[in-house]
C-alpha cells in the first residue's frame, strides 16, 4: 500500500473561529482570505439570524486578500443600511492597511461615503 504525501502547500487555511456566544464576538481567525471567506460567512450569517450585534474580533488576523474585504465592506454596507453596524473589538493594521491600499478607504473609520459608494456585488 503506498502512503501519499500531502503537499504542504495545500493544506487548509486556520478556519474563522465560531461564534463566541459568551460575548457574542466573532474572531477572524488569522486569515480571512478566499480560502476561508466562505466559513466566515456562515459565521455573520448565523450571527445576523439571531438578529444579535456583529461584533468582530480582527485581534489575530495577519492575512487578507480581496475576497475577505469584498465581504468586510459588504456587510458594512448592509448593516448600515438597516442602521446597524459592526462593533469592531479590535482594530487591525492589516484590514486598514489593505483597504486603503486598494482604494476603499478604511472599514474603522466612520465615513459612510467610501462604502456607499462601493456598487460592486456584496454578499449580503
Amino acid at each position: 500500500m503506498a502512503v501519499k504525501k500531502v503537499d504542504k502547500k495545500y493544506q487548509q487555511p486556520a478556519q474563522p473561529e465560531t461564534l463566541n456566544s459568551h460575548c457574542g464576538s466573532i474572531a477572524t481567525g488569522s486569515e480571512l482570505t478566499i480560502k476561508s471567506v466562505a466559513s466566515f460567512k456562515k459565521l455573520i450569517d448565523d450571527s445576523l439570524s439571531q438578529r444579535v450585534e456583529i461584533r468582530l474580533d480582527a485581534s489575530e488576523l495577519q492575512k487578507i486578500d480581496t475576497a475577505g474585504l469584498q465581504l468586510l465592506f459588504s456587510l458594512q454596507k448592509s448593516l448600515r443600511k438597516s442602521g446597524r453596524q459592526i462593533e469592531w473589538l479590535s482594530q487591525n493594521d492589516v484590514i486598514k492597511s489593505a483597504s486603503i491600499m486598494i482604494g476603499m478607504g478604511s472599514l474603522f473609520e466612520n465615513d459612510k461615503a467610501s462604502i456607499e459608494q462601493d456598487q460592486g456585488f456584496g454578499f449580503f
